[in-house]
């Protein structure tokens, strides 16, 4: 019964507020560029911006106006790391359904560390690494798998 309230809390929390999961960021991460800007576009995002370098190319789509707004980055190539994608928002209350869906599909807390004002958390699962930003203006989730 409480498993069940949990899930139905999770559940109506995204949906009502369009917040992206950990298993939603797993599956941007592995889409290709243009399946991404699709399922961004269908989302509500609207292109921000595009680069690369040597060790990375990556969009990041933007949805809200300022002060509210959340970026969603996606990465085809990304240092040595076979698939990378970051989700960035202004909503702190994100934080506790990604560490209830952390636990859920198996992720284990491997460091954590504080990196000036930013308070940095890392949880693997094999070669999958989930990183935790907390900022005080801002929270980001990161999705990336070693090659």
């Amino acid at each position: 019964m409480k498993t069940t309230l949990l899930f139905l809390s999770v559940f109506l929390s995204v949906s009502l507020f369009g917040q992206i999961t950990v298993s939603e960021l797993i599956k941007i991460a592995q889409m290709d560029r243009e399946s991404f800007e699709l399922y961004a576009l269908n989302n509500g995002y609207e292109f921000h911006k595009a680069g690369e370098t040597e060790n990375q190319s990556k969009i990041i789509m933007v949805k809200g106006q300022k002060p509210k707004e959340v970026y969603l980055y996606h990465a085809d190539r990304y240092f040595s790391k076979r698939y990378h994608s970051l989700y960035d928002t202004y909503n702190k209350k994100d934080l506790g359904l990604w560490y209830f869906q952390l636990e859920e599909l198996g992720f284990i807390l491997t460091n954590k560390e504080f990196v000036g004002s930013t308070y940095a958390k890392d949880y693997t699962r094999g070669k999958e690494t989930i990183s935790i930003y907390q900022k005080k203006e801002n929270l980001e989730i990161a999705y990336s798998m070693d090659k």
